[in-house]
C-alpha cells in the first residue's frame, strides 16, 4: 500500500489496477484525506500551505454558493457577500439570507449610503431622517 503516511490498511481493487497499474486501494485514510492514496482532502477540506495537513472549509451555509473552498481555504460567496469564510455582508448591503445579502436603499440625497448591515437602516445627513433618509 502507498497510503502517504494515511493508513497502512488496504485492499486490491482491480478497476484501480486497470486503470493505473496498481491496484492497492487505501482504507479509512486519516487526517481527513480520501483516495486510493490517501492523496487528496476530503469533500470540503483544502490542504494547509505546509501541504501536510486537510483543514475544514468551513463556509458559511446561507452566504456560500458552496460548501467547498478553494486552495486557500476562501469560499464563494453569493451576491453582497464577503470574508473568506462568506459570513457578512459587503458595505452598501444588509441581512445575509439565503439569496446573499440585500442592497441597501438609501436615498443618496439624505444619505451617507452606508446601513446597518443587520437591519438596514440607513445613516443619515445631519437633519435628516427616515429608515432609508428621505
Amino acid at each position: 500500500c502507498n497510503c502517504n503516511g494515511k493508513n497502512a490498511e488496504c485492499y486490491f481493487d482491480p478497476e484501480l489496477y486497470r486503470a493505473t497499474g496498481h491496484g492497492g486501494h487505501c482504507r479509512n485514510c486519516a487526517d481527513n484525506t480520501d483516495g486510493p492514496n490517501c492523496e487528496r482532502c476530503l469533500d470540503n477540506y483544502y490542504r494547509d500551505s505546509s501541504g501536510q495537513r486537510c483543514l475544514s472549509c468551513s463556509c458559511n451555509p446561507v452566504g456560500s454558493l458552496s460548501t467547498q473552498c478553494d486552495n486557500t481555504g476562501r469560499c464563494s460567496c453569493k451576491p453582497g457577500v464577503m470574508g473568506d469564510k462568506c459570513d457578512r455582508c459587503q458595505p452598501g448591503f444588509h441581512t445575509l439570507t439565503a439569496a446573499g445579502c440585500r442592497p441597501c436603499s438609501c436615498n443618496p440625497a439624505g444619505s451617507t449610503q452606508e446601513c446597518d448591515v443587520h437591519t438596514g437602516r440607513c445613516q443619515c445627513k445631519e437633519n435628516v431622517d427616515g429608515f432609508n433618509c428621505d
